[in-house]
């Protein structure tokens, strides 16, 4: 059931395999990885919402990421599009952070770079995504 009315996005950094996804999202597995008993984290995206009876709704929880590390919180940025689509910035450590057609920058010019991404309304898909970086460290602060 797509989300109606106002809803709550959130993001987040999930550190293992265990963290829980929703079905029909478009990356359900996680995407880190345990490196010499270091785990690399996926950013997660959820979205919620009531019902008129005011009863919580989680609409979707969805990984974001690659084999590498990834982190998005309130400081990298999150925001939502006219259409409620979820746009969420962060950082990557991976070579195969999941990006789109016509992405700005399909492939990571240095180890840690920036990405965009933007996810739809119902968790389904990846609208688009691309990395955003140069050879150096990238941050984005605020969309």
């Amino acid at each position: 059931m797509p989300p109606s009315g106002r809803s709550l996005v959130i993001t987040g950094i999930a550190g293992a395999a265990g963290f829980l996804t929703t079905p029909n999202t478009f990356q359900q597995p996680f995407g880190g990885s345990n490196q010499d008993g270091i785990w690399y984290g996926d950013v997660f995206v959820a979205r919620f919402s009531r019902t008129p009876a005011q009863q919580p709704v989680l609409h979707y929880i969805t990984f974001l990421g690659g084999s590498g590390d990834e982190k998005s919180t309130a400081q990298h940025g999150l925001t939502l599009d006219p259409e409620g689509n979820a746009i969420v910035a962060g950082t990557t450590l991976s070579s195969d952070f999941p990006t789109t057609a016509g992405a700005l920058q399909a492939k990571p010019s240095g180890e840690n770079n920036a990405f965009v991404s933007k996810i739809a309304l119902d968790g389904s898909k990846l609208l688009a995504s691309t990395y955003c970086g140069g050879v150096d460290v990238d941050r984005i602060r605020d969309l």
